[in-house]
């Protein structure tokens, strides 16, 4: 399966991109993951249709059930180890338990 990896840092991508492989998938990497494409293209529909890992820093319940209800697949706060990466993500992916 295929994933976007979407970080500013290049550190970040690297950690996400080697755990990600770990479990199976094929990454393509971005540092910015603001789409510059109209509204009514069709990579904008695709991109709804895509599994979203949030790794974030916040904490928050609040920021949490928000990120879940806007369509984010899992949420996993900063710092994490790679064993909690690798089981979000095989989550996020459908790749069982």
């Amino acid at each position: 399966m295929k994933l976007l990896v979407v970080d500013d840092s290049l550190v970040m991508r690297r950690i996400i991109v080697s755990a990600a492989s770990v479990v199976g998938a094929e990454c393509v990497e971005a540092r910015d993951g603001r789409p510059r494409v109209p509204a009514h293209h069709p990579l904008r529909r695709a991109l709804k249709t895509l599994p979203v890992l949030m790794i974030t820093t916040e904490i928050s319940r609040d920021s949490i059930l928000a990120a879940l209800k806007d369509g984010a697949t899992g949420y996993l706060t900063e710092p994490f180890n790679r064993q909690d990466l690798q089981s979000k993500l095989m989550e996020c992916l459908g790749l069982g338990s």
